[in-house]
């Protein structure tokens, strides 16, 4: 779990339960083609928070931060931060601005449809 105290500034907890959760602050998307899947997201629009090129070896950052929601876009095998683990590919869905849906398949590649 991560806390970013300036997406709600004014919670302050005695205790922490799953009902204060907001929202899900971080999520990878892990592939054996960083390159390509980098395209694609700019294709529509994701693109590279820092205005850089995607970069294969690294952890990328993709759109804005303002709203505390932070996508990443990272290579298979890269070793997480923090852990000994490997990153593996997993299939997930994303919901990008209420209206744009793309899907990471099995094999890492990338589908979209508004």
């Amino acid at each position: 779990m991560i806390a970013r105290h300036d997406v709600n500034p004014d919670k302050s907890l005695e205790k922490f339960t799953v009902r204060d959760i907001l929202d899900i602050g971080e999520m990878n998307v892990t592939t054996p083609d960083v390159a390509s899947v980098g395209a694609q997201f700019a294709e529509l629009g994701v693109f590279h928070r820092y205005h850089q090129p995607i970069n294969v070896d690294f952890l990328n950052f993709l759109g804005a931060s303002e709203d505390g929601t932070h996508l990443l876009l990272g290579r298979e095998d890269r070793t997480w931060l923090f852990s000994p683990k490997p990153a593996i590919t997993s299939p997930l869905v994303l919901e990008l601005d209420g209206n744009l849906h793309v899907r990471l398949d099995a094999d890492g590649m990338l589908h979209h449809e508004k």
